[in-house]
């Protein structure tokens, strides 16, 4: 999981966006066609503009490891920490599996 391109700081009213990239290693994919469930939970400080994605809010679809963006306002400052649970199919030529993954996005106000 990359989270690199999030934004890490904003104003309070500030727009900024919550970065997620599922990076699959060597010979590996995230099917295209399998379930995909990424479900963010905001802090009170920030507000997500969607809160529960799919395959087709893919930012670089079609790919074989796909990347999310969710733009987030700023309400509150502080640090605040997005949540995020995913599920998704890593395959390779002859297997696929079944992936859970939890990440933390941080985010200062």
């Amino acid at each position: 999981m990359d989270t690199s391109g999030s934004t890490a700081e904003l104003a309070v009213g500030g727009k900024g966006v919550v970065s997620i990239a599922i990076t699959p290693g060597a010979g590996m994919k995230v099917h295209e066609q399998a379930p995909l469930t990424v479900a963010l939970k905001a802090p009170k400080g920030l507000t997500l503009a969607k809160a529960k994605l799919g395959q087709a809010d893919a930012a670089n679809k079609p790919t074989h490891a796909p990347r999310f963006d969710v733009e987030v306002t700023a309400t509150a400052p502080g640090p605040q920490v997005t949540e995020a649970d995913l599920q998704f199919f890593v395959c390779t030529d002859h297997w696929c599996e079944r992936q859970q993954a939890h990440v933390s996005v941080r985010t200062t106000v």
